[in-house]
């Protein structure tokens, strides 16, 4: 009751020929999503994924990873909530790569500022109660006449 996961793990294996480059590999993705209740008011979560490499055509990218974390706080009956997280805690997302054709080869790197710390503030004003709706019937004869 305390902890709930969610885990994915993904294999194949890529045979590709063309002309300009054939490339034999194996492609394996984990992702993973856990949380955890600490008691009645606190929660934390800890999401992760890692893929071992990437092939875009003739673009081949290097392993890409990201390891978020949050925790939240309930506050009045569960009405409040404050959430606070670190997304990408080891910048995980920076890409590596190179793209290849014939003899040529091309290497890329790309630094991306993918580290967020996020904070936010939510709170429900009508927490379990249903809105109650009025159906209007009344109106003008000239109003009538125009809708039939």
């Amino acid at each position: 009751k305390w902890w709930k996961t969610n885990n994915t793990l993904q294999f194949r294996y890529e045979d590709i020929k063309t002309t300009g480059f054939a490339i034999k590999q194996p492609l394996y993705y984990l992702q993973t999503a856990q949380d955890f209740k600490i008691n009645k008011t606190w929660s934390a979560n800890l999401s992760a994924f890692y893929l071992n490499h990437a092939i875009e055509g003739n673009i081949f990218i290097g392993n890409i990873s990201k390891v978020d974390i949050g925790l939240e706080k309930k506050l009045m009956d569960g009405n409040l909530k404050i959430r606070a997280g670190v997304t990408d805690i080891f910048l995980g997302r920076n890409i590596t790569g190179d793209i290849k054709y014939d003899n040529n080869v091309i290497y890329i790197t790309q630094a991306r500022q993918s580290r967020m710390f996020k904070l936010s503030l939510t709170y429900n004003f009508m927490k379990g109660k249903s809105f109650k709706t009025k159906k209007i019937e009344s109106s003008s004869e000239d109003a009538q006449s125009r809708l039939q």
